[in-house]
């Protein structure tokens, strides 16, 4: 059905790999930006 076409696209794009969820509050958020330089 509707999510095999899906899987078969993810497949195609290289993005089927299981992701880590982390879920974080703004504050961590924040810090994650600062780090990486996206905020001025």
């Amino acid at each position: 059905m509707i999510i095999d076409h899906i899987d078969k696209k993810r497949e195609a794009l290289g993005i089927m790999g299981e992701r880590e969820r982390v879920l974080m509050d703004m504050a961590d958020r924040q810090a994650l930006e600062v780090e990486a330089g996206e905020i001025d």
